[in-house]
């Protein structure tokens, strides 16, 4: 047994290959593994090669590194390590570069991210396959401290299980595009499963939530605020048509204080094209189709309160109230 991870990480001698290791701060325990093994997340300062096991089944980042001043130290390899186990519990205070996740993910999510003010632009979490977050945790963005652009959280495919739930995420920093609270682009495969419920997403310069690509998404009992964008935002300027929106629900959510409208599905430009020229407005784009927008608040937004343009769409009980001159 050793004191804590600190003291094992700094052990300079040889251990006994198949023995367990545990610390006895943390209560944490590790298998030693051969020489050669690639089945292993840390090594000591001699080299041995150890094998962290979960404690109640997940993996805590700081199980693969020592942990330094909370939110200060660079903690990106270890929540990374976390998170490419499968079953990660984040319940401290750090500060990561870009995180990304090729590999199916539950997380039980407690605890405060913050972007590293030296973070390159990009999505700040990419999922790249299925993905659960639950728990209340927060991610700070960080836009007031850093030059770089991000989204918070970005879901692409092949991903098709996505549930993101209780989340705060705040301070996505819009250059050359970015700036979105969560970002949801999964693609079209039809036994896909979106759910994005109960999230505070605010501040952010982009749009609090925002789906480009995704079809069986269901958004609800969100909160999105004081954005610099939408406050939920689905539809896309993909000229080939091959982004769409299709068999989602966005429903029973906050939307207020954002400086374009409270929610947008779909767009008015036929042709998608944006960048230059005269826009061909009118109703024959086929991006956005068979949705359903209910029970939503859109108050005190600069722009629309709600702004739809979809084929076989429902808009059922919302309140829109107090938005702008074009509400």
């Amino acid at each position: 047994q050793f004191e804590n991870v600190a003291a094992l990480l700094a052990w300079n001698l040889p251990l006994v290959v198949g023995k367990y290791i545990s610390t006895q701060a943390e209560g944490y325990t590790y298998y030693v593994e051969a020489t050669g093994s690639t089945n292993y997340h840390v090594t000591t300062a001699f080299g041995n090669r150890l094998r962290a096991l979960p404690r109640a089944s997940r993996w805590e980042p700081e199980m693969f590194a020592v942990n330094g001043s909370p939110g200060v130290t660079n903690m990106t390899a270890a929540l990374q390590l976390a998170l490419n186990t499968g079953r990660a519990r984040i319940n401290g205070v750090y500060r990561s570069m870009q995180l990304v996740v090729n590999t199916a993910v539950d997380v039980e999510f407690g605890g405060t991210i913050t972007r590293h003010p030296n973070a390159t632009t990009g999505s700040f979490i990419v999922f790249n396959a299925d993905v659960l977050i639950d728990g209340r945790g927060k991610l700070d963005l960080n836009k007031e401290n850093t030059t770089t652009g991000c989204h918070g959280i970005r879901v692409s495919a092949p991903a098709l299980k996505v549930g993101i739930f209780n989340m705060t995420i705040r301070g996505a920093k819009a250059v050359s595009g970015w700036g979105d609270g969560i970002n949801i682009g999964t693609g079209q495969n039809a036994s896909s499963d979106i759910r994005v419920a109960g999230c505070t997403c605010e501040d952010n310069d982009g749009a609090g939530i925002s789906g480009p690509d995704i079809r069986n998404g269901d958004l609800f009992n969100n909160r999105c605020l004081r954005n610099g964008g939408n406050g939920i935002l689905l539809n896309n300027f993909d000229q080939t048509f091959t982004q769409k929106i299709r068999g989602t629900r966005v429903r029973h959510n906050l939307c207020s204080f954002n400086v374009w409208s409270g929610i947008g599905v779909g767009n008015y430009i036929e042709d998608n094209k944006i960048s230059s020229g005269v826009r061909l407005y009118g109703f024959n784009n086929m991006e956005a189709s068979v949705i359903v927008i209910e029970g939503n608040t859109c108050e005190s937004n600069s722009v629309y309160g709600l702004a739809v343009a979809a084929l076989r769409v429902s808009v059922l009980g919302n309140t829109v109230r107090r938005n702008g001159t074009e509400g």
